[in-house]
């Protein structure tokens, strides 16, 4: 009955640490949480800053994409129509005639 008591022990204090763990850690996050709020507000012309910023970003992968594929048209639509099939790998029996 002896190695049961320690195992009843050790699972009782760990508990007891294991929420006084949660309870510090969800005090401290709480704690940040409210001091950053207090601090958090935006004008609008910041906002809209960066969100603008935020766009720029996120389109000019796409618009890079899109000016290749402008030139890649160009270069296809000066050659002529065999060779335009052949640059882009369509096997001659599907190419447009």
């Amino acid at each position: 009955m002896f190695p049961d008591m320690w195992v009843f022990i050790v699972a009782i204090t760990g508990i007891i640490f294991g929420s006084w763990a949660l309870v510090s850690v969800t005090r401290a996050v709480v704690s940040y949480l409210q001091g950053s709020q207090e601090n958090a507000s935006m004008t609008t012309s910041e906002l809209a800053a960066v969100v603008r910023n935020a766009v720029e970003e996120a389109v000019r992968p796409l618009e890079e994409k899109v000016d290749r594929l402008e030139e890649q048209q160009k270069r296809l639509t000066s050659s002529a129509p065999g060779e335009a099939s052949k640059q882009l790998g369509v096997p001659p029996e599907h190419a447009e005639r």
